[in-house]
Parts: C-alpha cells; sequence; structure tokens
C-alpha cells in the first residue's frame, strides 16, 4: 500500500472549480476548424432581426449562416460570436441555424423563427418569452397517437402499426374529424387498411385505434405521416413513424472507430500498442472476427473479446489486442490512418477511420507533483501556488510542427510533454520568470498568438467538495429499492469495465478484492492507483462491491470489473484539468466502455479561471471579462469525454454540489451524462445541482459504500471500512452500474441508446429540474410500464402498441400502457407480446405483479356464443413448461359497459372487466435459463378484442 506522511485532514468529497463554455474535439478537414455552436440569444426571432450565435469558429467573416436553409447577413463575427440578420421571407416554427466554414464543415443550434402562438407543441412560438401559454388546446381538440413511431424489419417480413385516435367535442356539439395518411416514399412500403380519407363526425368523446399492417417490397427508409384534422376549426395534430426495411436486420452491427494506447507514437520507434474497438447491434452474436486495418499497408491487427493479451474485461463486446507498431519510415506528423472492421455471416462492416499520427515532441505530460510547485512555485493572494516555469498551451489542428517550434522559440521555452491528439503542449521555459506578474505577461501574450486556442498556468487545484458522514454501520441500502436494481437483478446483473476517475480505490478492501483492475496512477506516476483519500473507494462500491458474498454492501452490479485510475491526491487535489483529461483518455484506451468521473470543476474565474484572475488584479484584462480566459479547462476536458463517446463509449459525471445552476465540468460537457443528486423522497437534494443542462438523477442522500480503513490510509479520517456519504459523487455512480446492467440485459445497444434508455425510463419529478427525473433501472432493462412506444425490449405479432389512453381507460403506471388485439388483417387472429429474458445465477422463484384489463365489443350482444375470444398471461420456461398468469374468456369474463370506445371491426357497445391485479411468486424449476412471458390476446378474426397490461414488476410487495 503506498503511505503519505502524517498531517491535519478533512475529508474532500466533490469538486470547486468554474468555467462556462464546451469545446468538443474533432479532426479538422482541410485545414479548417469547424464551428461548434453552444448558445444562440435570443432564441426566437422574426425575420429582419438580429441574432448572435456563440461558440467557436466564428473567427473569420467568409462564415457562411443559414436559417432554414436561407442565407444570412452576417454583421460582424469575432473569435467566439457571430451576429447576424434572420432572412426575410422565412416560415415561422422550429428550424435549424446552421454556420459552415470554408472547409464545408458545419455547426448547428435549434431556433424559433417567430409566428402565431400554436397550443401544445412544447415551443415560444410567438417570442414572448413563454412557452405553450396557450397550452390547454380548445376542448374540441383531437388527440393522435402512432406506436411503434419507430422501427426496423426484413424485407420478408411483415410487421403492424397503430393509431389511436382521440376526440373531445363540446357537450351537444356535433364535429367531424378526417383522417389523412401518406407514405414517402411514396412507393416500396404499403399499408392495410388504407385509412386515408376516413371521417368520423361525433357529437360525444370518442376513441378508437386504427390498425394496419404493413407490408414492405423495396428495402428502404419511410415515414409514415398520419393527421387529423377538425373539419369545422381546421384544427390538426399529425404523427410520424418511421419505418426501416432491410435485407438482413438481425445481422447488422455497427463497429466504432478504434483506439489506440497511445494515441500518439514517437518517431523511430518500436513499441507496444493496445489497440481497441467497440461493437454494438443484433448481429453481435454473430461476430466470427474483428480486426484493425491500416489502410496504408493493408496490415491487419486481429482483435479478442476474451479477457487476454489486453482485453480487461471478457464477453463485453469491446475488442483489443497488444501488438508493437514499428514507425520505421515515417516522420515527425506522418500519420496511419486505421479502422476497425467486424466479420458477420462473411460480411466485413467498417468503422470510421482514426488517425495514428507520430510526434517528434515527448508523448504525455510530465507530472508534476503538488510539493514540487509548492516549493518551488509562485504563491497567489486567491488561489493555488502556481508553477513558475512550467506552463500549458492549447493549439488548433491546423497549427504545424514548424509553427508551435516557433511559439516555443520565441518565449525561450521547450517541450516536456505532449498531447498532439487534442492539440495540448507542456512547456517548460528554460530562463525562470523574475515574478509572478512576468510569468502571467508570458502567458498573456501567448494568448494573442492567433494558433493558440489557449494557454494557462500549471497548478494543482481541489477537484472535491466536502462529503458528509453519518454513525459507522452497516445499514439499510435504501438506494437498491429506489432504482429497482434488485428487480433487475433477476434477469441483468450488469458485465461492462467500468472505469473510476478518482481518488484511486483501497486496492485491498475485502469487499473489492478480486473487482479491481489497476489502471494508472496520474498522480504518482505509476501504475499503482491506490486510495490515500477515501473518495474513489467509495465511488467504487457503489458501482461494484461485491454482491451476495455475505460480507458488506452491494454493489449496483455483479459482474462488472472496476478499472482504478487515479487523478487526485490524498487532499483531492488535482493537477488541475490536465490529470483527469489524462485520466478520461487512459480508461476509454484500456477497453473502458463506461467511465465515472465523481469530480470537476465550475465556472469560477478564482479557481478553473486562476490565470483570468490573475490578469484580472494586475490590469491586464477589464474584471468581469473571464469568459475567453477559462476556456481552457474546459476545452480539454470536453475533448477527453468526446474522445470516448464518439469511439462508443459514455462518460456519466456528478453535476457538482453547490446547490445552484452553475454548469460542472465534465458533467456538462456535450456528450457526458450529468448526474444529480435525488433524496430517499425523490425530492432534489439540497445540495445537488441543477438546471436544463443535467440528464438524469439518482439517490445521494446517505449512500452506504466501501470506504478504506484508517490503517491502510494514513489520511483517511475514519476507521472502519464503510459509511455513509451525501453528494452527486455517490448518485453518478449509481447511474454509470445501471448503465452497466442495461448493458448485460440489451449488449447490442450504442452507448446513446443505453443513456436513452435510462432516461426514458427514469421516474418523472416535475419541478425538480433533474433532466428525465430519478433513474429506474428494472424500467430501463424490462420496460414493464410500457413507457418505450417502440416497444424495444418486446417482440410482438399482430396489433400491439403502446397507448396513452383508451377513452377513458389511464395507464396505472406513468404515461403509457400496453395493448394487444386480433386484426386488422382476417389472418390475424391474435395479438402476442413476448419477452424473453435470461434468469440470472441463484435464482429459485422469480415474484411477479402486474395489472390487466380485457375489453371487448363482443359485450353484451356475443357472450355467451362460439365468438369466445380470449386472453392469456404466461410464464414459459425453457424446458417448455408454462404458469399461467392470468387468463380471460368472453365467456366468462365479468364485463361492465364503458361509452366513449369504438373499433374499427366490432359494434358499437363496449365492456371490460376493470383493472385487475395479479401478484404470485413464480418457482423457476426449470433453473436457469431463458423464459418468456407472453401476453396473447387470441380469438376470431375480427378486431373488436384488447388486452391492457401495465405496470409489470418482480416485485409482490408493492
Amino acid at each position: 500500500m503506498k503511505s503519505t506522511k502524517n498531517s491535519y485532514y478533512k475529508l474532500l468529497g466533490y469538486g470547486v472549480f468554474a468555467l462556462s463554455f464546451s469545446f468538443p474535439h474533432e479532426v479538422f478537414a482541410e485545414g479548417f476548424r469547424p464551428p461548434s455552436v453552444s448558445s444562440i440569444m435570443p432564441a426566437c426571432g422574426a425575420p429582419g432581426e438580429e441574432v448572435t450565435i456563440s461558440g467557436y469558429g466564428f473567427g473569420a467573416m467568409n462564415l457562411d449562416i443559414s436559417v432554414s436553409g436561407a442565407g444570412a447577413e452576417i454583421l460582424e463575427a469575432t473569435g467566439h460570436d457571430a451576429l447576424f440578420v434572420i432572412p426575410a421571407e422565412i416560415n415561422p416554427g422550429m428550424t435549424k441555424v446552421i454556420a459552415t466554414n470554408p472547409g464545408g464543415q458545419t455547426g448547428e443550434i435549434d431556433f424559433q423563427v417567430k409566428g402565431t402562438e400554436i397550443c401544445g407543441n412544447n415551443f415560444d412560438d410567438d417570442c414572448d418569452g413563454s412557452v405553450d401559454e396557450i397550452d390547454a388546446c380548445p376542448s374540441e381538440a383531437v388527440t393522435l397517437d402512432t406506436s411503434p413511431s419507430s422501427q426496423a424489419f426484413a424485407l420478408n417480413k411483415k410487421k403492424n402499426i397503430a393509431t389511436s385516435l382521440g376526440f373531445a367535442p363540446p357537450s351537444g356539439s356535433s364535429y367531424t374529424v378526417n383522417v389523412s395518411q401518406t407514405i414517402t416514399p411514396n412507393n416500396g412500403l404499403s399499408a392495410s387498411p388504407n385509412i386515408n380519407g376516413l371521417s368520423y363526425t361525433k357529437s360525444s368523446k370518442f376513441s378508437t385505434v386504427l390498425a394496419q399492417e404493413l407490408t414492405p417490397s423495396v428495402e428502404g427508409e419511410y415515414t409514415i405521416i398520419t393527421t387529423a384534422t377538425i373539419a369545422q376549426t381546421g384544427q390538426a395534430t399529425t404523427t410520424f413513424a418511421k419505418v426501416r426495411v432491410a435485407s438482413d436486420i438481425q445481422s447488422e452491427v455497427k463497429v466504432f472507430s478504434p483506439l489506440a494506447s497511445p494515441n500518439t507514437l514517437s518517431v523511430n520507434s518500436s513499441e507496444p500498442v493496445l489497440l481497441t474497438a467497440s461493437v454494438a447491434g443484433k448481429g453481435q452474436q454473430f461476430i466470427s472476427d474483428v480486426f484493425v486495418r491500416d489502410l496504408d499497408s493493408l496490415a491487419t491487427y486481429s482483435l479478442s473479446d476474451n479477457g487476454l493479451n489486453g482485453d480487461l474485461q471478457a464477453d463485453d463486446f469491446v475488442f483489443s489486442g497488444q501488438f508493437t507498431i514499428s514507425t520505421d519510415g515515417k516522420g515527425s506528423g506522418d500519420c496511419f490512418n486505421i479502422l476497425a472492421v467486424a466479420v458477420v455471416n462473411g460480411i466485413e462492416t467498417e468503422s470510421e477511420p482514426r488517425k495514428l499520427c507520430l510526434t517528434k515532441y515527448p508523448v504525455g505530460f510530465k507530472i508534476i507533483s503538488e510539493d514540487e510547485i509548492e516549493q518551488n512555485g509562485f504563491t497567489t493572494s486567491f488561489g493555488p501556488t502556481v508553477s513558475k516555469d512550467i506552463i500549458n498551451i492549447k493549439v488548433g489542428d491546423s497549427t504545424t510542427e514548424e509553427q508551435i517550434d516557433q511559439i516555443i522559440s520565441g518565449i525561450g521555452g521547450e517541450i516536456i510533454g505532449s498531447r498532439p491528439l487534442f492539440g495540448d503542449y507542456q512547456i517548460k521555459l528554460l530562463t525562470t520568470p523574475g515574478s509572478l506578474t512576468e510569468l502571467v505577461w508570458i502567458v498573456a501574450n501567448l494568448q494573442e498568438n492567433p494558433e493558440i486556442i489557449a494557454a494557462d498556468l500549471t497548478y494543482y487545484g481541489n477537484m472535491l467538495q466536502s462529503l458528509s458522514s453519518s454513525d459507522p454501520y452497516l445499514g439499510d441500502q435504501y438506494y437498491l429499492s429506489k432504482i429497482r436494481v434488485d428487480e433487475a437483478w433477476y434477469i441483468a446483473r450488469g458485465n461492462k469495465l467500468v472505469a473510476v476517475v478518482d481518488s484511486g480505490v483501497d486496492l485491498d478492501h475485502s469487499d473489492l478484492v478480486g473487482q479491481i483492475i489497476n489502471g494508472k496512477d496520474f498522480v504518482d506516476g505509476d501504475m499503482l492507483p491506490d486510495d490515500l483519500n477515501g473518495h474513489g473507494t467509495h465511488v467504487a462500491g457503489i458501482i461494484g462491491a461485491k454482491t451476495d458474498n455475505n460480507l458488506g454492501i452491494s454493489g449496483v452490479v455483479w459482474n462488472s470489473k472496476i478499472l482504478a485510475v487515479r487523478v487526485l491526491n490524498a487532499f483531492g487535489n488535482a493537477p488541475y484539468y490536465n490529470a483527469l483529461a489524462d485520466g478520461i483518455t487512459f480508461s476509454a484506451e484500456a477497453g473502458a466502455k463506461i467511465i465515472n468521473v465523481s469530480g470537476g470543476f465550475t465556472a469560477d474565474a478564482k479557481s478553473a479561471g486562476l490565470l483570468c484572475g490573475l490578469k484580472e488584479s494586475l490590469g491586464i484584462i477589464p474584471e468581469g471579462n473571464c469568459l475567453e480566459e477559462v476556456k481552457a479547462a474546459i476545452t480539454t476536458v470536453c475533448q477527453a469525454v468526446e474522445y470516448i463517446t464518439s469511439s462508443g463509449g459514455m462518460v456519466v459525471a456528478a453535476s457538482g454540489n453547490s446547490g445552484g445552476i452553475d454548469k460542472h465540468y465534465p458533467a456538462a460537457c456535450p456528450t457526458a451524462i450529468a448526474v444529480a443528486a435525488t433524496d430517499s423522497n425523490d425530492a432534489r437534494a439540497s445540495f445537488s445541482q441543477y438546471g436544463p443542462w443535467v440528464d438524469i438523477a439518482a439517490p445521494g442522500e446517505e449512500i452506504l459504500s466501501t470506504f478504506p480503513a484508517q490503517f491502510t490510509c494514513n489520511r483517511c479520517i475514519f476507521d472502519y471500512d464503510y459509511f455513509f456519504a451525501n453528494g452527486t459523487s455517490q448518485a453518478s455512480p449509481i447511474v454509470a452500474g445501471a448503465a452497466s446492467v442495461v448493458w448485460a440485459r440489451s449488449p447490442e445497444l450504442t452507448a446513446s441508446e443505453v443513456e436513452e434508455r435510462l432516461k426514458k425510463s427514469a421516474k418523472p419529478l416535475p419541478g425538480a429540474q433533474v433532466g428525465a427525473g430519478r433513474i429506474d433501472v428494472f424500467e430501463a432493462v424490462f420496460d414493464g410500464s410500457f413507457e418505450d412506444k417502440n416497444m424495444r425490449l418486446w417482440d410482438y405479432d399482430g396489433t400491439v402498441i403502446t397507448v396513452l389512453n383508451l377513452g377513458d381507460i389511464t395507464p396505472q403506471d406513468l404515461d403509457r400502457m400496453g395493448y394487444a388485439s386480433t386484426g386488422p388483417a382476417g389472418t390475424q387472429t391474435s395479438g402476442t407480446l413476448t419477452q424473453r429474458f435470461q434468469v440470472q445465477e441463484g435464482v429459485s422463484a422469480i415474484p411477479i405483479s402486474f395489472k390487466y384489463a380485457f375489453i371487448s365489443e363482443e359485450y353484451p350482444e356475443w357472450v355467451g356464443t362460439q365468438f369466445n375470444d380470449s386472453l392469456t398471461i404466461k410464464l414459459k420456461a425453457p424446458n417448455g413448461s408454462v404458469t399461467t398468469l392470468a387468463n380471460e374468456t368472453i365467456n366468462s369474463a365479468q364485463f361492465s359497459p364503458i361509452s366513449g370506445i369504438d373499433f374499427p371491426g366490432g359494434d358499437s357497445t363496449v365492456g371490460w372487466t376493470g383493472w385487475k391485479s395479479v401478484s404470485m411468486e413464480v418457482p423457476i424449476s426449470a433453473g436457469q435459463g431463458e423464459y418468456e412471458i407472453q401476453l396473447e390476446d387470441a380469438g376470431d378474426s375480427i378486431y373488436d378484442t384488447v388486452l391492457l397490461i401495465d405496470r409489470i414488476k418482480f416485485d409482490t410487495n408493492n
């Protein structure tokens, strides 16, 4: 174990730095930096009005800006802003403002062109600052909802789609609703029956479901546009459904660009390189080979997913391999052009290419210890001590090595470290400045060089805020049931490598032994990322403490390894943003699919903007002009985040503990997942950051997890192995663990699809301003409340959709409910909804509960006849045995009349059973294996009977 000298220590928990701009890194084509648009003011305007967009890439007046495809007049362009005029004669509504540089690269942002306020569209149509002030549409409003709204199937298959139509005219008034439908392109896909031209005249509340069978004849992508219009008022609503038809949907894969570690090679060298590539898509199980191809030499490097030869976690669809690559014959600045290839059924699928380039400069930043800076640095009046002779610069992608050499020579320095992939260079001044003022002037002058994006000092800053703890006893981990991961464990337990970029991890903790993979220590510069603070060990335990081992606590995931990466020292300090960026980059290149960062910085000029504060105090710049000065930290960290997300991984980061709306990085980077904290009552925790930039929330109060015992961490103030803590630092690893569980259940998903699954299944928390809401892991892995209108976790045949309501019948949980029926085609005598899942090891029974309702137009005329439609809900085991969970028939069910519902295939009277509850524990006598839950509405071929189901849980207690 590492040790450090004794001194007074206050345990720290989460971030204090501060900035306000994000600059994701891209590979720039043709020497131009692509525009990146981060904000637009105002966000709504009329033709002829002036608007400012902000970001970067606006430094030239030859930038083109368009609104709705129409060119805009640019009045002024600076380094990070462009003022333009909204073009005349463009239609009102939501559109895009697109900035294009001379190289043809673009950046875009949403913009509302002023018009008349329209109810229910969630836009500020008339630019008065209020969204949907007439959101309550007139009482004669028509509602329309199509499900699935997106699906893909093979050319030789048929699938159904259905549109629920609702209409509530004022009492006593007769209104006509006309339905129209088009499919674009207009050949290659047909929908039957044809609902284009349908008309309904009603004087009372009315609801129906228009089911159609889709038949493809040509591969391609199609859009089904359905509109319902009230004839008397012209009020209309439209739904869109996307359909993709391909020859072999089941064999499709997506391959992400390969990563290399190191990501830059030295000239005239022969060195080991770890290559990794991530694969997603339904065809994963059919992969026969994954390799990296050099596009110049055509050499190939075969990768594996077996946990060997550099592959850190087996069977996670991250393929890796260790190789020796020679750079002989190539010069500084030359590149290998590489891409990843996956072979499925003999067909190669390629990733986008990536450059692996050479440099003459030292690769990687040299680690400068905090003690070294304290002993040989300049003290500042309001911030940390800064190095006297080491500074950092960031240059543009088009900046040449000759220009870099001229810059360094001009200040009398030498490059001692580099990250050419991100344009970062670490410089040592050969003549030490005589004062802090002289040093600041050197950096300030560098910032004026047009080739330099940012320049900064070298210093340590604290990236943690205080953690609070309660008594050291092992209590209830309430958050596991709150997020329903205990229900998810029946069918998924996680299997992705998760990196913890933090203060390290206690490598000898009894509840973590066997779970930890040693990554890298960016504080001490070795490969032993031991924890001298405690924060990282607490985070790691939340994610992956051993479960079901009769010891301590349970992590969110059972089977994921933790890659420990240390970027914070014993005091929670880091070599500022550089170590954080290095830790994220290293984790991605090592093969981590999920990276958790429970630290960071906010946009405060006295911390992340230390240089700005010094320049203000010296009169170099006016006070309050720090936006341009703090971009180095955000740019560097967000480039690292973009690096992994563009390669198929994700960064999950804590939103911060200041209790305000200030952005916290890396959580606020455009492609990171920003996590807020909630309490045990699903209220936003008082300390948690919040706002429109936050993505999702998880419990963050009284979170019990692992902690280094005092004898292994002599700066840790606790003398026990577990304790409770509060913070978004604790909420973030819960989401990271949840992502691993989701990926274990659905390994074909991309990172963005996992993020979408987590958000769409989250429990909404209106008014809390914590993004999509509090995560619900069981919903994310099972969709038992049918909130995903595309039903991606369910297999279905016949008319099977999710609906918001059916007349006056509403969901029993959240916003949607499952719907299965017979029809619409005469051959479709059943609608079947099936979910298959792998019961996990050690499970002997599944507690299952749900609610369902049986609705039919057979009531009352055809009850007791041969038209005995039925529904069955059952659990089917691998050996074929079936447990019936619910069964109803027309002749046995107890119906009550219900009005306002009409099915196209039946008559005008409808009965229903009301919502019925089922709760039972089903023994899994067949053992571990793939089980099926089958929901089936079966009967005659007439579309007149429906099964509704909602709130499926693996829990019988509530």
